[in-house]
């Protein structure tokens, strides 16, 4: 086997033996994404506007448990125009990032009060948010969310 053919087994092997950097790697990226859905847990229930819409995508969709598609148009309209509907606090828990090059898939739990024409509700939620990392950070391109039954 000439020189470069062995150069070239032994550059093939070198990413095996980084792990150290890209567990690290791995590890700051799995934390911004879960600092990404802290700072939208609390963003809810401020009307943080600006924050939501930097973490959403302009193209973001969220599919709901019925089936429906909303845009993010329609959910910030709906949520920022109507005073009957609001969240009061929001957390979530649970939470798991699986990272695939520049996507990642974050699921976990939300625990939700607020207020729908006056009265008081909780709900639970599951939800998947996929982000996608673009030159200006991680940033949500589309959701799932389910209610959980009989959680409260």
């Amino acid at each position: 086997m000439g020189k470069s053919c062995v150069l070239a087994a032994f550059s093939l092997l070198i990413p095996l033996f980084d792990t150290g950097a890209q567990q690290k790697q791995r590890s700051l990226a799995e934390a911004d994404l879960i600092g990404i859905e802290q700072t939208l847990a609390r963003a809810w229930p401020d009307r943080d506007r600006a924050s939501i819409e930097k973490i959403l995508a302009p193209e973001w969709s969220v599919t709901v448990a019925a089936g429906d598609v909303l845009s993010r148009d329609m959910v910030l309209r709906a949520y920022f125009e109507n005073r009957s509907r609001f969240v009061e606090s929001s957390t979530f828990d649970d939470l798991r990032v699986r990272l695939y090059g520049s996507t990642a898939v974050v699921t976990g739990r939300n625990t939700a009060t607020g207020r729908v024409d006056g009265k008081l509700v909780t709900t639970q939620l599951r939800f998947t948010d996929v982000f996608v990392r673009t030159s200006t950070g991680w940033r949500a391109v589309a959701s799932h969310a389910s209610e959980i039954r009989d959680a409260h």
